[in-house]
C-alpha cells in the first residue's frame, strides 16, 4: 500500500493516535462518528502515517500519527473520479462544489491528466458523510509527473474560472506542490510544499 498525501483512509475506531498533543474532545467524537481521516504532508516517523482528523467546523484540524495496520481502506482522490460517485450524491446534497464536478471532469480529461477531489468534497465522497455546503469551495489535486506546459496551465484556469464555483488547483510533481494559479503567471520562484516544508524553487520538477 503506497500512502500519499490527500489520500483518504477508513481506520479502525479504537486506533491510537501518537506524537501529537492532547486531543481535543471533538476529534475523539469526529473519529467515532466517521472514522476517516487525510494523509497530510510530512515525513513518514517510524514507519507511521500522518493523517489529519476533520471536525465538523472550518476551524477543527487535528494532525497525529497512526499505525498502518490501523488502516482498513485505503482511497486516493482520483479512485474518487473513477467511481463518479459524485454523480449519486448530487441526489443527496446538491451543493455547487459537487454539482460542478462533472464539469471540472471534462476539462481536465481533455488535457489527459489524472486528478481528484480533495478537501470537503474528497471527504464526502470517500466517507459518505455529509460535509459539503453552501459555501464549500471546490478544492482539485492534479497529477503531473512530467512537466506542465505554461500555456496548458493558462488555459485550464481560463476554463475552470468559468465555472459558477471557485476551483482551487494544487499541482502534484514528483517534489511537491504547487499552485496552479501561482505556475500560470510563469514567475520564479514559485512556492513549493514538501513533506520537509514549504520552499522555494525554479523548477517544480526538478530536484533543487
Amino acid at each position: 500500500m503506497v500512502i500519499k498525501t490527500h489520500d483518504l483512509l477508513r481506520i479502525k475506531k479504537t486506533t491510537e493516535l501518537t506524537m501529537c498533543p492532547p486531543v481535543p474532545d471533538w476529534a475523539v467524537q469526529s473519529l467515532k462518528t466517521v472514522p476517516f481521516v487525510v494523509v497530510r504532508r510530512a515525513p513518514i516517523i517510524e514507519g507511521k502515517i500522518p493523517i489529519g482528523i476533520r471536525g465538523k467546523q472550518r476551524n477543527q484540524r487535528f494532525g497525529a500519527y497512526i499505525a498502518p495496520e490501523a488502516v482498513l481502506e485505503h482511497t486516493p482522490p482520483n479512485q474518487l473520479v473513477y467511481e463518479s460517485g459524485w454523480k449519486r450524491k448530487i441526489q443527496e446534497n446538491p451543493m455547487p462544489a459537487l454539482a460542478a464536478l462533472d464539469k471540472v471532469n471534462e476539462i481536465l480529461l481533455s488535457y489527459k491528466l489524472l486528478w481528484g477531489p480533495g478537501g470537503s468534497v474528497g471527504f464526502e465522497l470517500a466517507s459518505n458523510s455529509k460535509t459539503v455546503s453552501l459555501s464549500s469551495d471546490l478544492d482539485i489535486i492534479v497529477y503531473s509527473e512530467e512537466v506542465l506546459p505554461i500555456e496548458k496551465a493558462r488555459n485550464m484556469i481560463t476554463r475552470l474560472h468559468q465555472l459558477s464555483i471557485a476551483v482551487d488547483v494544487q499541482l502534484e510533481t514528483p517534489n511537491g506542490a504547487i499552485s496552479l494559479m501561482e505556475y500560470a503567471k510563469s514567475e520564479v520562484p514559485i512556492l513549493q510544499k514538501t513533506t520537509d516544508g514549504a520552499m522555494l524553487v525554479e523548477s517544480p520538477w526538478n530536484k533543487e
